[in-house]
């Protein structure tokens, strides 16, 4: 996470250009799972220095995405059917709880916040732009979460959506699934925006459930 990275400013604003880039060839599958990639072939196919892509490799490995292997280099964490059945069921039982929290205590500023995002998502979606897609749908259920007030959650959940980052790839180019997730969040920030904490729960289960079972 970016808040595992080096504090002082010049270098830690390299290091955050690092993860993030590291971060989205992750996501996107331009990193392959399971494929042993050393430090100097990151820094030859990035152009990051080595100093930023050791402290990004450093959060991805905290975020999970990553394996480290002593002195060889590191790889993307392959998933087996059973994690992810298990993140499935973890985000099932977090989520829509979460978002009727979101509901009962949410302000002006985290409609606001939610508001931009889903602007946002549907420029991105006009443009099919998968970057943008799949940072934007991890951005709206943190969204989500800080809206419930409860910071802890919404780390939770932002590690758990990173997490589900290969959920989203498969399916993240297909017109009808970004108009679904468009439609679902709708619902979701509607109830949240109505403070209606059942409907808000009730639609964030149905989405996670949507999504998920379309992997």
């Amino acid at each position: 996470m970016l808040t595992e990275l080096d504090g002082a400013q010049g270098k830690s604003s390299l290091a955050e250009a690092a993860y993030l880039d590291l971060r989205w060839r992750i996501l996107s599958g331009q990193l392959a799972a399971g494929v042993l990639l050393t430090e100097p072939e990151i820094v030859e196919r990035t152009g990051h220095g080595r100093a930023p892509v050791r402290a990004a490799m450093a959060a991805l490995r905290h975020d999970q995405l990553i394996d480290i292997v002593p002195r060889r280099g590191f790889f993307v964490r392959p998933w087996t059917d059973a994690e992810a059945r298990d993140l499935v069921a973890a985000r099932q039982m977090i989520e829509p709880q979460v978002a009727a929290l979101a509901a009962r205590h949410r302000s002006a500023a985290d409609l606001q916040a939610l508001d931009n995002i889903q602007t946002r998502w549907a420029d991105a979606a006009k443009r099919m732009d998968p970057q943008g897609l799949v940072m934007l749908d991890v951005e709206f259920h943190v969204a989500v979460a800080r809206a419930s007030g409860n910071a802890v959650l919404a780390d939770l959940v932002s590690a758990l959506k990173i997490r589900s980052h290969h959920q989203f790839r498969m399916n993240g180019q297909r017109a009808n699934f970004v108009a679904g997730v468009a439609r679902d969040h709708g619902a979701i920030l509607t109830a949240i925006r109505e403070a209606d904490a059942h409907a808000a729960e009730a639609a964030m289960r149905g989405h996670v459930g949507a999504v998920t079972a379309q992997v």
